[in-house]
């Protein structure tokens, strides 16, 4: 009884499975008919709009009126070449207005709304890639796909970069090339935002954090950008725009960032372009730190075969010292172990010119470090990165005069360029005295006397606007009189000087070399 009643259990619940299955099987089989179905309206719709396109019908009901066979294959050819400004001229003809139902003219007008949707929907591709808006580039990806234009030749490339951003990036990847957009457009409200959420070790590495806070420290009183003045595209850096992305990172980063030379400026005329280009130095107070180069040593590679004094060399290794440096500051792979050696005893040199350890004659060391330099042209980088690392965190105002006496003396001999050069600048820009006016006798004279670090730093720009010929070789006497007399001599002045509008006349500056210069500050 129990085995009959099992067995009908079995029986029943086979049954009711066979029921479920097989209305299953009749709702798919509907949902299929109504399928194919549609698919036979829509063929049978296509089939009609054919017909009557066919027939002569067109988009705005009139019918097919042939036009010149010549206009015809202009059309054609313009189409095919989708050129925009060739079709609207072409469509505005009065022959054209005349025959709207004609097939070649529909034709064209389909491929010109195509163009402008194309272009329309490119240029707002762009500007979501420069803004760094994931959102906005997933939602115009999406319109590029539904229309079909990945094969056009001026979107491939967008594309591609719009679709790593926007699906390829993590979020910390993503947050530097937002602070990179942010710190072209000298965004200072969004810097702060931005730099809340660099709290990861990873990120506080990048060069980007570290340029931002530094560009903050420097503008802490600044509280908008609209008083930084217009964004810094002069300078050769890439917009986020036109970021390349590498497999290969570099000093860490996520990408790599195409620097172009940065101009000489040896060519510039002396007109109102001197007072714009004191405006684009103000804007690039500590937005280059030391610490974002990419020539540098790493921690490890500085570190190595350190034994002694290890903790003061890693916290000391862009900062102000007193001790000389175990290794070159930047990486000299192309150099040979000689090149290295005068680096380091270049350092030592700086050390005793500066006053850091004493010496009887600092003027001959001084002279020594700019001939070092000029013997190895390696080491030309090397010595303005040593002197920005000097000025870096020094608390002795009579050592940083020395300082940038020596970096004027560097810059006058062999101006540096790239990055270091955007580094100096903006170092320079931290200390120069943007109030004086070329015109103005008394401002001008005030620049012959060398007696402050911001008189120096105006003149090392003055220098950069426009520079000297390479190869200048300064005299023994030349350095003693810039570093123990403290008078700019007339063979070292800056090429800026030379020009017709410079107020100082000569006579005025013989009478200032006369002088006896003003007692350096005390020494904190």
């Amino acid at each position: 009884e129990e085995n009959r009643q099992s067995a009908m259990d079995i029986a029943i619940e086979e049954e009711t499975l066979l029921g479920v299955r097989v209305k299953n099987l009749k709702q798919l089989d509907g949902a299929r008919l109504r399928v194919l179905e549609r698919k036979r309206e829509l063929e049978s719709n296509r089939q009609k709009a054919t017909e009557a396109v066919m027939q002569g019908i067109g988009i705005e009901g009139g019918p097919d009126v042939p036009i010149d066979p010549d206009m015809a294959e202009r059309l054609d050819e313009a189409a095919s070449k989708r050129n925009e400004a060739l079709l609207r001229e072409l469509l505005e003809a009065p022959e054209v207005k005349e025959a709207p139902g004609n097939r070649q003219v529909r034709i064209s007008r389909k491929i010109l709304a195509a163009i402008v949707i194309e272009k329309e929907l490119h240029t707002s591709l762009e500007k979501a890639i420069e803004k760094v808006s994931t959102t906005d580039i997933k939602g115009l990806l999406r319109q590029v796909g539904e229309l079909d234009l990945q094969a056009q030749k001026r979107m491939k490339e967008l594309i591609d970069r719009g679709g790593h951003i926007a699906y390829m990036m993590n979020k910390q990847e993503l947050l530097v090339l937002k602070l990179r957009k942010a710190l072209d457009d000298r965004n200072i409200p969004k810097l702060r935002y931005l730099v809340q959420f660099a709290n990861t070790k990873w990120l506080r590495e990048q060069p980007e954090v570290i340029q931002a806070e530094s560009f903050l420290r420097a503008n802490d009183d600044l509280e908008s950008k609209s008083s930084l003045g217009e964004p810094v595209r002069a300078l050769g850096r890439a917009p986020a725009d036109s970021i390349q992305i590498s497999s290969e990172a570099k000093r860490g980063s996520v990408y790599n960032i195409r620097r172009s030379q940065v101009r000489t400026g040896s060519n510039i005329p002396l007109s109102n372009t001197l007072e714009q280009e004191m405006d684009r130095y103000r804007s690039l107070k500590g937005l280059f730190p030391l610490a974002q180069l990419s020539i540098l040593r790493s921690k490890s590679e500085y570190l190595k075969k350190v034994f002694f004094s290890r903790g003061y060399h890693k916290t000391h290794q862009l900062i102000f010292q007193t001790q000389p440096i175990p290794h070159s500051i930047t990486r000299l792979y192309q150099s040979n172990h000689e090149t290295k050696q005068v680096a380091k005893h270049m350092f030592r040199n700086l050390l005793f010119y500066s006053g850091e350890v004493f010496h009887a004659f600092p003027v001959t060391l001084g002279f020594e470090a700019l001939e070092q330099a000029r013997k190895y042209p390696d080491l030309h980088e090397e010595l303005f990165v040593q002197i920005l690392k000097q000025l870096t965190e020094n608390k002795y105002e009579e050592s940083m005069v020395k300082l940038w006496k020596l970096m004027y003396l560097a810059y006058y001999c062999f101006p540096p360029t790239g990055e270091v050069r955007e580094c100096v600048q903006s170092y320079a820009s931290l200390y120069a005295d943007f109030d004086f006016d070329i015109k103005n006798p008394v401002d001008c004279r005030k620049l012959m006397v060398l007696s402050n670090k911001e008189t120096l730093a105006t003149l090392v720009l003055l220098l950069d606007f426009k520079p000297n010929k390479g190869g200048y070789r300064p005299t023994l006497e030349e350095v003693k009189a810039i570093t123990d007399v403290s008078v700019l001599p007339v063979t070292m002045e800056p090429p800026v000087f030379q020009d017709p509008k410079f107020a100082l006349k000569t006579a005025d500056k013989n009478s200032i070399y006369k002088q006896s210069p003003p007692p350096l500050p005390p020494t904190t």
